[in-house]
């Protein structure tokens, strides 16, 4: 008698769906949490990346101060960038809000930590800024009544406007993608970009000189510096014994909830009080 096939019921097909789409979607979230892992470990590396260049160009600043104490005022080449950041700009701990602890858990976003750390402060001005590491120069490069507005290009402070397009807003301003500076051409011309007069916004076939050279900062998006007064007791003109400098990073990694942080703090000793 022969056997009489029957087809597969609706219950086992409807079970091989349950198992296909739950194979199907477990798959997904592996490939995706590994994809998710690879993107937030490439944006430590490039927070990181952008800390270690602002802590190396503020041991440069330290350093070339430091050696060019002893010289004539008219020879010093790096002071005036130094006393930017630590006379100008050093602020007391306790004028930072919470300490500048970017992880407080009041702090639900990076838009929360830029607007209680990064643009106000106890003290009523605004105490962060970044470093323009491509465009830190000697004070020889232009003459010494240009060089106060090229400070002002290699010392970014938290107030200052895109100088390309002011209605964009703040140069410093929260992360779109990870901590890091952008640069823009818009600045370079003769006055402030060497002190031989060449236009370099443009190549000549006789010149090694660089094509749109990007150097001036656009954005300074998810990093900013704090300088904090060390301390001032029993010294001469009370002058800090040191300075830490506070390298903050913040912005909102791929497929988490909370902000991603990333500091540092840079003790630099202060060569005025080192004996």
């Amino acid at each position: 008698m022969p056997r009489i096939k029957h087809g597969d019921t609706l219950i086992e097909v409807v079970f091989s769906f349950m198992v296909f789409s739950s194979v199907s979607i477990a798959s997904i979230s592996i490939m995706n949490s590994g994809l998710n892992q690879a993107q937030r470990s490439l944006e430590v590396t490039m927070a990181r990346n952008s800390v270690d260049a602002q802590a190396e160009a503020l041991r440069f600043i330290q350093n070339n101060f430091s050696a060019e104490r002893e010289w004539a005022d008219n020879k010093k080449q790096f002071t005036d960038i130094w006393n930017n950041i630590t006379a100008v700009k050093g602020v007391e701990a306790n004028a930072i809000p919470d300490g500048g602890d970017v992880n407080n858990p009041k702090y639900e976003s990076c838009e929360d930590v830029y607007q209680y750390i990064v643009y106000d402060d106890n003290s009523g001005r605004s105490p962060a800024f970044v470093m323009n590491t491509r465009l830190i120069q000697p004070k020889t490069i232009v003459a010494s009544s240009k060089y106060a507005e090229l400070l002002k290009l290699i010392v970014i402070s938290a107030d200052e406007n895109s100088r390309d397009d002011p209605a964009s807003g703040k140069i410093m301003r929260p992360s779109t993608l990870y901590p890091r500076l952008t640069f823009t051409t818009l600045m370079f011309n003769e006055q402030l970009t060497d002190g031989l007069e060449h236009d370099r916004s443009t190549n000549e076939e006789n010149s090694l000189s660089e094509t749109r050279l990007y150097r001036e900062v656009h954005s300074a998006e998810g990093i900013w510096v704090i300088t904090v007064n060390g301390d001032k007791s029993n010294n001469v003109g009370s002058h800090p014994q040191y300075f830490d400098f506070y390298v903050q990073t913040c912005w909102q990694s791929v497929g988490t909830k909370t902000h991603s942080t990333l500091s540092t703090i840079i003790r630099l000793y202060n060569p005025e009080v080192i004996e």
